[in-house]
């Protein structure tokens, strides 16, 4: 319980650091500004490798291996995004940068209509869809396939999410390829 706790102080708003927290990969983590972090999850503000906006990640507290406050490539990073942007900024994040829980984003992203990751316990692929609701526990999510089309419709515990991601680079690409299918 004191290894939370420290881990917790760290993870204070605003904190720019990268999160490494999956045990599979141990190699893979992200980077960002934190946004929240409670009893059970953190919200970090993601940055890509070139500095520019990468959506929300949502994270286990408890799924945290290692937590890095600083290195030539957070440096790298931040230098990029303070003096290059590498790209436009996803401006439709604005809205979303205040929200404190995984329920929160859940709620966003069904009510933007906004395309959203989630990854679940023992699965190691994300899955990518529309929330279309979120009630007593349950997420139920409308499936996309990566041309666009719309796939299966799923309910998931939502005690089963481990992570989630919104308004990344593959998300917004997929929102785009879903606006053309609809329009076809």
């Amino acid at each position: 319980m004191k290894s939370k706790n420290k881990l917790k102080a760290l993870l204070t708003k605003g904190v720019f650091l990268a999160i490494y927290s999956n045990a599979q990969e141990p190699a893979r983590f992200n980077v960002g500004f934190v946004l929240a972090c409670n009893e059970s999850e953190f919200i970090i503000h993601s940055l890509d490798e070139n500095g520019v906006d990468d959506g929300l990640y949502v994270g286990k507290l408890d799924d945290i291996i290692k937590v890095e406050l600083e290195s030539s490539y957070l440096k790298k990073i931040l230098f990029l995004k303070e003096n290059f942007q590498g790209g436009a900024d996803n401006s439709e994040m604005k809205d979303v940068l205040n929200v404190t829980s995984g329920l929160e984003v859940l709620v966003y992203a069904c009510k933007e209509r906004v395309i959203i990751s989630v990854w679940l316990e023992y699965s190691e692929d994300a899955i990518m869809g529309f929330v279309q609701e979120v009630a007593d526990g349950i997420l139920i999510l409308q499936l996309i396939d990566a041309c666009g089309v719309m796939d299966e419709k799923i309910a998931v515990n939502i005690e089963s999410v481990v992570a989630m991601q919104i308004s990344a680079h593959a998300q917004r690409h997929l929102q785009k390829l879903v606006q053309n299918t609809l329009e076809c």
